[in-house]
């Protein structure tokens, strides 16, 4: 039977010791009151600094010369545009240090895509509300403008007569328009341009307008109008 080194208290003492001894062979058990290890640390006051060099204060295995991007776990909720408009969200688990220092972007995953009912596209842009709480209680209350991928151009169209103006803008963060065609109904294909005025041989009537339009990031939207 090996032997076995019991350690009091879970905090950066304790787990640095654990690391330490665990490679040499030995079993180690780590005992903590706590709920979680590094509560020591957790609970400490606001204004705690370390007062030694990087090299002195960095854990066994754990560098204090952190660079680059981090992936950090969050668990929370999302919830649907209430009757404010605005899309809420909550967030925990984020490691305990100073909310503000980072730079959150979040991505929706395909495994549970979010779905929202209203159109995010057109309309007054919506706003992201986040209340994020660290393992420490320290609460971080973020509001920023949503900004949204794939939403299809505009095309509108004003017709007097046989005379059609069309104006192609991008959509609501999209790339600038790179080309667009226009077919009209029972007419041959041809290029137009964002916003121009074009003579149309014969009306319409009922029938849509196909539009292909292709932007500088490389997407294509094929799109029905009616003018």
């Amino acid at each position: 039977m090996r032997d076995v080194v019991t350690i009091i208290g879970g905090g950066p003492a304790g787990l640095a010791a654990a690391a330490t001894l665990k490679p040499l062979g030995l079993q180690v058990r780590v005992l903590e009151q706590d709920k979680s290890v590094g509560a020591r640390w957790k609970n400490h006051y606001d204004r705690l600094h370390l007062h030694t060099t990087r090299k002195m204060s960095a854990l066994p295995g754990l560098s204090l010369d952190l660079t680059g991007a981090v992936t950090l776990p969050l668990f929370g909720e999302v919830a649907l545009p209430g009757k404010d408009g605005v899309i809420h969200n909550t967030f925990a688990g984020i490691p305990d240090v100073p909310l503000e220092r980072f730079d959150l972007a979040f991505t929706g995953g395909t495994t549970m895509p979010l779905t929202l009912k209203k159109d995010v596209c057109r309309g007054v842009r919506q706003r992201v509300q986040g209340t994020f709480t660290g393992h420490n209680g320290t609460i971080a209350k973020v509001s920023t403008p949503l900004k949204v991928a794939g939403c299809p151009p505009v095309v509108t169209f004003k017709r007097r007569g046989h005379r059609l103006t069309v104006r192609i803008t991008a959509g609501r963060d999209g790339a600038a328009i790179k080309s667009a065609t226009l077919t009209a109904p029972g007419a041959k294909r041809r290029s137009v341009k964002t916003k121009q005025t074009i003579t149309l041989r014969r009306l319409p009537g009922k029938k849509a307008f196909r539009v292909v339009v292709k932007d500088t990031a490389k997407q294509s939207w094929t799109l029905k109008v009616k003018a």
